[in-house]
Protein backbone atom coordinates (compact mmCIF):
# COMPACT_ATOMS: atom_id res chain seq x y z
CA UNK A 1 0.00 0.00 0.00
CA UNK A 2 1.21 3.33 -1.01
CA UNK A 3 1.78 6.26 1.19
CA UNK A 4 -1.22 8.17 -0.27
CA UNK A 5 -3.53 5.36 -0.08
CA UNK A 6 -2.28 5.02 3.80
CA UNK A 7 -3.31 8.74 4.38
CA UNK A 8 -6.67 8.40 2.88
CA UNK A 9 -7.36 5.44 4.51
CA UNK A 10 -6.52 6.79 7.80
CA UNK A 11 -7.94 10.36 6.54
CA UNK A 12 -11.56 8.13 6.22
CA UNK A 13 -11.16 6.35 9.74
CA UNK A 14 -10.82 9.75 11.03
CA UNK A 15 -13.75 11.13 9.68
CA UNK A 16 -15.42 7.65 10.64
CA UNK A 17 -15.11 8.02 13.95
CA UNK A 18 -15.58 11.66 14.29
CA UNK A 19 -18.86 11.36 12.80
CA UNK A 20 -19.74 8.49 15.39
CA UNK A 21 -18.92 10.87 18.16
CA UNK A 22 -20.82 13.51 16.86
CA UNK A 23 -23.99 11.04 16.58
CA UNK A 24 -23.04 9.70 20.56
CA UNK A 25 -23.06 13.44 21.74
CA UNK A 26 -26.09 14.27 20.20
CA UNK A 27 -28.21 11.68 20.94
CA UNK A 28 -27.00 12.33 24.55
CA UNK A 29 -28.10 15.43 24.51
CA UNK A 30 -31.51 14.76 23.13
CA UNK A 31 -31.58 12.20 25.87
CA UNK A 32 -31.10 14.17 28.67
CA UNK A 33 -33.13 17.03 27.49
CA UNK A 34 -36.03 14.52 27.24
CA UNK A 35 -35.44 13.53 30.86
CA UNK A 36 -35.02 17.08 31.90
CA UNK A 37 -38.48 17.95 29.92
CA UNK A 38 -39.76 14.83 31.68
CA UNK A 39 -38.65 15.98 35.29
CA UNK A 40 -39.99 19.70 34.61
CA UNK A 41 -43.17 18.32 33.91
CA UNK A 42 -43.24 16.11 36.92
CA UNK A 43 -42.13 19.29 39.20
CA UNK A 44 -44.98 21.38 37.38
CA UNK A 45 -47.34 18.47 38.34
CA UNK A 46 -46.86 18.45 41.85
CA UNK A 47 -47.23 21.79 42.14
CA UNK A 48 -50.05 22.12 40.51
CA UNK A 49 -51.34 19.37 42.93
CA UNK A 50 -49.71 21.07 45.91
CA UNK A 51 -51.71 24.13 44.88
CA UNK A 52 -55.34 22.35 44.00
CA UNK A 53 -54.77 20.55 47.41
CA UNK A 54 -54.53 23.90 49.30
CA UNK A 55 -57.76 25.23 47.30
CA UNK A 56 -59.97 22.81 47.92
CA UNK A 57 -59.23 22.82 51.97
CA UNK A 58 -59.51 26.51 52.08
CA UNK A 59 -62.66 25.72 49.96
CA UNK A 60 -63.87 23.29 52.64
CA UNK A 61 -62.31 25.08 55.90
CA UNK A 62 -62.89 28.64 55.47
CA UNK A 63 -62.07 29.15 59.05
CA UNK A 64 -58.95 27.49 58.96
CA UNK A 65 -55.48 29.13 57.59
CA UNK A 66 -54.50 26.48 54.85
CA UNK A 67 -50.70 27.81 52.80
CA UNK A 68 -47.81 26.44 51.21
CA UNK A 69 -44.82 25.61 53.31
CA UNK A 70 -41.69 28.11 53.07
CA UNK A 71 -39.37 25.63 53.53
CA UNK A 72 -40.86 22.99 51.25
CA UNK A 73 -42.28 23.66 47.59
CA UNK A 74 -44.26 20.46 47.75
CA UNK A 75 -45.64 21.20 51.13
CA UNK A 76 -49.00 22.32 52.84
CA UNK A 77 -49.36 23.65 56.82
CA UNK A 78 -53.11 23.36 58.22
CA UNK A 79 -52.76 25.64 61.05
CA UNK A 80 -56.09 25.30 63.18
CA UNK A 81 -57.85 28.29 64.75
CA UNK A 82 -56.44 30.28 67.68
CA UNK A 83 -56.85 28.54 70.95
CA UNK A 84 -58.17 25.03 70.01
CA UNK A 85 -54.80 23.75 70.42
CA UNK A 86 -53.03 25.84 72.36
CA UNK A 87 -51.83 23.90 75.15
CA UNK A 88 -51.10 24.16 78.74
CA UNK A 89 -47.13 25.50 79.64
CA UNK A 90 -45.39 22.08 80.31
CA UNK A 91 -48.73 19.68 79.32
CA UNK A 92 -49.49 17.72 76.55
CA UNK A 93 -53.14 16.74 77.13
CA UNK A 94 -55.38 17.99 74.31
CA UNK A 95 -57.94 21.15 75.79
CA UNK A 96 -61.54 20.15 75.92
CA UNK A 97 -61.98 22.70 73.36
CA UNK A 98 -59.62 21.01 71.34
CA UNK A 99 -60.99 17.69 71.64
CA UNK A 100 -64.34 18.63 70.36
CA UNK A 101 -63.12 20.68 67.33
CA UNK A 102 -61.09 17.33 66.31
CA UNK A 103 -64.11 15.45 66.40
CA UNK A 104 -66.10 17.53 63.88
CA UNK A 105 -62.95 18.87 62.08
CA UNK A 106 -61.44 15.01 61.66
CA UNK A 107 -63.75 13.02 59.26
CA UNK A 108 -64.37 15.98 56.63
CA UNK A 109 -60.09 16.50 56.84
CA UNK A 110 -59.53 12.82 56.15
CA UNK A 111 -62.40 12.66 53.52
CA UNK A 112 -60.90 15.84 51.54
CA UNK A 113 -57.07 13.83 52.03
CA UNK A 114 -58.07 10.48 51.43
CA UNK A 115 -60.23 11.31 47.80
CA UNK A 116 -57.25 11.26 45.62
CA UNK A 117 -55.15 8.31 47.00
CA UNK A 118 -52.20 9.66 45.13
CA UNK A 119 -52.62 13.10 45.80
CA UNK A 120 -51.08 13.14 49.04
CA UNK A 121 -47.49 11.44 50.17
CA UNK A 122 -47.83 11.94 53.48
CA UNK A 123 -49.61 13.59 56.77
CA UNK A 124 -47.05 14.67 60.08
CA UNK A 125 -48.80 16.14 62.73
CA UNK A 126 -46.02 18.59 64.07
CA UNK A 127 -46.23 19.19 68.15
CA UNK A 128 -44.17 22.64 68.76
CA UNK A 129 -43.48 24.25 72.57
CA UNK A 130 -42.72 28.13 73.96
CA UNK A 131 -38.87 28.61 74.16
CA UNK A 132 -39.20 27.86 78.14
CA UNK A 133 -37.65 24.49 79.49
CA UNK A 134 -34.06 22.63 77.97
CA UNK A 135 -33.79 21.62 74.42
CA UNK A 136 -34.32 18.09 75.38
CA UNK A 137 -37.80 18.65 77.63
CA UNK A 138 -39.40 20.47 75.00
CA UNK A 139 -38.69 18.23 71.70
CA UNK A 140 -40.06 15.73 74.38
CA UNK A 141 -42.96 17.67 75.22
CA UNK A 142 -43.79 18.73 71.67
CA UNK A 143 -43.55 15.06 70.33
CA UNK A 144 -45.81 13.83 72.95
CA UNK A 145 -47.75 16.97 71.89
CA UNK A 146 -48.28 15.86 68.26
CA UNK A 147 -48.56 12.17 69.54
CA UNK A 148 -51.78 12.95 71.58
CA UNK A 149 -53.16 14.60 68.74
CA UNK A 150 -52.33 11.76 66.33
CA UNK A 151 -54.18 8.97 68.48
CA UNK A 152 -57.22 11.74 68.79
CA UNK A 153 -57.15 11.46 64.69
CA UNK A 154 -57.44 7.92 64.78
CA UNK A 155 -59.49 7.11 67.33
CA UNK A 156 -62.30 10.10 65.54
CA UNK A 157 -61.66 7.88 62.84
CA UNK A 158 -62.14 4.36 64.48
CA UNK A 159 -65.66 3.88 62.63
CA UNK A 160 -64.57 4.87 59.42
CA UNK A 161 -62.90 2.28 58.22
CA UNK A 162 -61.32 3.73 54.49
CA UNK A 163 -60.35 7.19 55.95
CA UNK A 164 -59.20 4.95 59.45
CA UNK A 165 -56.92 3.09 57.09
CA UNK A 166 -55.92 5.90 54.58
CA UNK A 167 -54.51 8.13 57.34
CA UNK A 168 -53.10 5.27 59.12
CA UNK A 169 -50.66 4.49 56.25
CA UNK A 170 -49.66 7.98 55.97
CA UNK A 171 -49.64 9.72 59.47
CA UNK A 172 -46.46 10.61 61.39
CA UNK A 173 -45.91 12.70 64.38
CA UNK A 174 -43.12 15.11 64.92
CA UNK A 175 -42.07 17.28 67.79
CA UNK A 176 -40.15 20.32 66.15
CA UNK A 177 -39.48 21.84 70.47
CA UNK A 178 -39.07 25.13 70.08
CA UNK A 179 -37.69 25.39 66.82
CA UNK A 180 -40.65 27.48 65.34
CA UNK A 181 -41.68 30.04 68.05
CA UNK A 182 -44.55 32.44 66.87
CA UNK A 183 -43.69 35.92 67.31
CA UNK A 184 -45.78 38.97 67.09
CA UNK A 185 -44.58 42.57 67.72
CA UNK A 186 -41.17 41.37 67.18
CA UNK A 187 -42.02 39.18 71.11
CA UNK A 188 -42.47 35.62 71.23
CA UNK A 189 -46.46 34.81 71.70
CA UNK A 190 -45.95 31.64 74.52
CA UNK A 191 -49.39 30.89 74.36
CA UNK A 192 -49.37 30.61 70.27
CA UNK A 193 -46.09 28.44 70.29
CA UNK A 194 -47.38 26.14 72.41
CA UNK A 195 -49.58 24.57 68.98
CA UNK A 196 -49.94 21.34 66.92
CA UNK A 197 -49.92 21.73 62.92
CA UNK A 198 -51.20 19.56 60.47
CA UNK A 199 -48.41 19.09 57.85
CA UNK A 200 -49.40 17.72 54.36
CA UNK A 201 -46.93 16.75 51.64
CA UNK A 202 -47.59 15.56 47.66
CA UNK A 203 -45.25 13.33 46.30
CA UNK A 204 -41.88 14.03 44.50
CA UNK A 205 -41.46 13.52 40.97
CA UNK A 206 -38.92 10.65 42.64
CA UNK A 207 -41.99 9.29 44.32
CA UNK A 208 -44.10 9.06 41.50
CA UNK A 209 -41.47 7.16 39.55
CA UNK A 210 -40.71 4.73 42.66
CA UNK A 211 -41.54 0.80 42.30
CA UNK A 212 -41.21 0.36 45.95
CA UNK A 213 -42.12 2.46 48.78
CA UNK A 214 -41.13 2.80 52.77
CA UNK A 215 -44.28 1.87 54.96
CA UNK A 216 -44.43 4.54 58.02
CA UNK A 217 -45.00 3.01 61.68
CA UNK A 218 -48.51 3.33 62.49
CA UNK A 219 -48.58 5.78 65.59
CA UNK A 220 -51.40 3.25 67.20
CA UNK A 221 -48.68 0.40 67.18
CA UNK A 222 -46.02 2.85 68.45
CA UNK A 223 -47.93 4.49 71.24
CA UNK A 224 -49.08 1.05 72.52
CA UNK A 225 -45.44 0.36 73.18
CA UNK A 226 -45.12 3.82 74.17
CA UNK A 227 -42.16 4.54 71.30
CA UNK A 228 -41.31 8.10 69.99
CA UNK A 229 -43.03 8.37 66.56
CA UNK A 230 -40.15 9.49 64.75
CA UNK A 231 -40.91 12.65 61.70
CA UNK A 232 -40.64 10.53 58.05
CA UNK A 233 -40.18 13.65 55.99
CA UNK A 234 -39.73 11.78 52.40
Amino acid sequence: MNDNAAESLNASFTDLMTSLAVIFILLLVAATNATVHRFQQEQGKSRNDRDGLIKKLRQVFRNIDVKGDPSDPLGVIVVLPEGLLNFVKNRADIPEKGQEFLGNFIPQFAQVVCASPNMVRSVVVEGHTDETGTDMWNVELSQNRATRVAEQTLRVLKQDSQNYRCFLGMMSASGRGENDLIYVAGKIDEDKSRRVEFHLRVPSFEQRNATTSATLEPIEQAAKRGAIVELRHE
